[in-house]
């Protein structure tokens, strides 16, 4: 399954999750307090991103998309061959590189000003 974790797919990650059929492995979602900060940040980010959208488009969403594919290769390559605990290892380090990711945007986004909703240079 993919999902965003965000109110605002249209600028969020989509990033793979999986629910394991033997009810093993160690999903952080499954850990409410990380579920709960995990979707608060999302929100925020996303809002920013959101109110700031041409920013979005013409800076961060090349990253997004990139990192995107690289989800899906983590994912789908030699997939035939992939068993549970690989899938669950996957996702995992599709978490880890998307967390990379927002901090860079989070970093991005740091060094406008923003006022009334707008970045500002």
């Amino acid at each position: 399954m993919w999902f965003t974790a965000s109110p605002h797919p249209c600028v969020s990650t989509f990033k793979p999750i999986i629910l394991p059929l033997s009810g093993k492995g160690n999903l952080s979602f499954s850990d409410l307090d990380f579920a709960l900060k995990h979707s608060i940040i999302r929100r925020s980010l996303s809002k920013k991103i959101v109110d700031n959208y041409e920013f979005f488009i013409e800076t961060i969403k090349p990253l997004r998309d990139k990192l995107e594919s690289e989800f899906n290769r983590i994912m789908y390559e030699n997939i035939e061959n992939k068993t549970e605990d690989d899938l669950i290892l996957n996702c995992k380090e599709c978490l880890e590189l998307e967390e990379e990711y927002e901090k860079k945007v989070i970093k991005m986004l740091n060094h406008f000003e923003f006022k009334d909703n707008r970045l500002k240079r």
